[in-house]
């Protein structure tokens, strides 16, 4: 049975503030749990990919045992925290329906299990959720502060994105 997350990026602490009126969106997800546990990271691969320079390339996992989902964190650089409080690395703890996963700068919900039958019902796949979480860190971004990609040279020279 898929198990059901909600996933919203931050803004890096310390740099900008966003207001509210463009906090990132929250993206809702099912994933399958095929191999018995559902990894979060940088990686490719991992189940939830994080593509942010604070999340580990094997950053944390949720897998189920003895009737109840635990989170462990694999020794990340930048650790992982349960409900506002950090994990200790390789350590497993009981996460409750409801509760709140936060990884390098993104907030993870853990939902449950899912009725339905179709991992990332949402649309897309891994890729395209860690396309979203990226867009959504730019577009709560106030317009000076954010990054932007100027050509230099070549047939687009001047193109600024």
């Amino acid at each position: 049975m898929p198990l059901r997350f909600s996933i919203r990026a931050q803004a890096p602490r310390g740099e900008f503030s966003a207001p509210a009126a463009t906090a990132a969106p929250t993206h809702e997800v099912e994933v399958a749990v095929d191999s018995g546990e559902v990894s979060f990271g940088r990686a490719l691969g991992s189940a939830i990919e994080l593509p942010f320079p604070k999340v580990s390339a094997r950053h944390a996992r949720l897998f189920r045992e003895a009737g109840n989902y635990r989170l462990e964190d694999l020794g990340s650089a930048n650790g992982t925290r349960l409900a506002g409080r950090p994990l200790a690395p390789h350590a497993p703890e009981i996460i409750a329906i409801g509760e709140l996963v936060e990884i390098g700068g993104v907030e993870i919900r853990f939902m449950g299990e899912s009725p339905g039958t179709d991992a990332m019902a949402s649309g897309g796949g891994t890729e395209t959720l860690a396309r979203r979480l990226v867009h959504d860190v730019f577009e709560a971004c106030p317009p000076s502060e954010c990054a932007r990609l100027i050509v230099l040279s070549g047939p687009s020279q001047g193109r600024e994105l």
